[in-house]
């Protein structure tokens, strides 16, 4: 419903060059400010209760921190080519430490993964000469930062070997084996309800049916709060069946059509990073209609809608 009331007005306001580079800027100095609030907790100052999620800053889970976080990075990589979202050398790089320190110290495994993913891909859009020796280059930095921090390095190896555990021997109670069990309960519910689904906001529901029912395993109580999809795409093909599957098909190949055609190159790579950075994070959690990642999203939707006959010199 949100994106609903506010997309309209976005899409009838006269965006340009310039009001859409004001955009991206505001929403770095935004995650700026949530950052200083991070740094305070890192010093035992109590903000808010992250529940041990690391320096989150305001953002009190850390799957959302983490994503915007990673978009923050990404921007202010893009902008050391492009020199005008923040203007200053010495005030972007330490605005991309100070990130880059922030999303390996929480527990955000998926923006920690977008930015591993997609900062490659920044680096491809701008470098001309040798484009496929610096995507190299970066993974192994990143590497390297993520080795350099013990608690990134821990999360990501309890989550592969976590992986591995379903992969030879099946559903196991953790982290990843939850998620494991909410996709497959998911395919259950495409499988037994093709067209429409089970409806909206019946996972939950049907998720103790087929416990019930004894076709998938029971969880544990102080997990039954939790339930529900872990991914956009599990919630749309269990909730809405086919219908979903082709809606949800049918915004990407939309957004997708719509970001190729802004002729202005780096708004258009603005809008590529946008896209990619939510639909493949949108299969860690359903962060379609999640309030936090609304501001993001329609700077996404935004840049299609730049001027492409504005003059920058104007």
């Amino acid at each position: 419903m949100m994106y609903l009331m506010i997309a309209p007005f976005i899409s009838a306001y006269i965006w340009n060059t310039e009001r859409y580079i004001l955009a991206l800027r505001f929403f770095i100095i935004g995650m700026s400010a949530n950052l200083f609030f991070g740094i305070i907790e890192a010093f035992g100052v109590k903000i808010i209760d992250t529940h041990g999620q690391g320096p989150l800053g305001l953002i009190n889970f850390h799957i959302y921190s983490s994503m915007l976080i990673s978009m923050s990075l990404l921007l202010l990589l893009y902008d050391f080519f492009y020199k005008r979202i923040i203007s200053s050398l010495s005030v972007r790089s330490v605005m991309f430490l100070g990130f880059l320190w922030q999303i390996f110290a929480t527990q955000g495994r998926t923006g920690q993964g977008l930015l591993l993913l997609l900062a490659p891909l920044v680096i491809f859009l701008n470098i001309k000469k040798y484009r496929y020796i610096y995507p190299t280059l970066a993974i192994i930095i990143v590497g390297i930062t993520i080795s350099l921090s013990s608690k990134a390095i821990n999360m990501w190896y309890t989550a592969y070997s976590q992986f591995n555990s379903i992969i030879s021997g099946g559903y196991h109670y953790s982290d990843i084996g939850l998620r494991y069990l909410f996709a497959k309960s998911g395919f259950i519910m495409f499988v037994t309800h093709p067209f429409s689904g089970v409806g909206i906001g019946q996972f939950r529901k049907t998720f103790f049916d087929l416990i019930a029912d004894h076709k998938i395993p029971e969880v544990p109580q102080y997990v039954h709060g939790f339930v529900g999809p872990t991914s956009s795409y599990i919630a749309f093909f269990s909730e809405f069946g086919s219908l979903g599957v082709i809606s949800i098909l049918l915004l990407i190949y939309a957004s997708y059509k719509k970001i190729i055609c802004v002729k202005d190159k780096n708004i258009r790579n603005f809008g590529l990073l946008f896209f990619l950075w939510f639909f493949i994070g949108s299969f860690s959690d359903t962060i379609i209609w999640r309030e936090v990642i609304v501001v993001p999203f329609l700077i996404f939707i935004s840049a299609t809608n730049v001027n492409a006959g504005y003059n920058e010199n104007n």
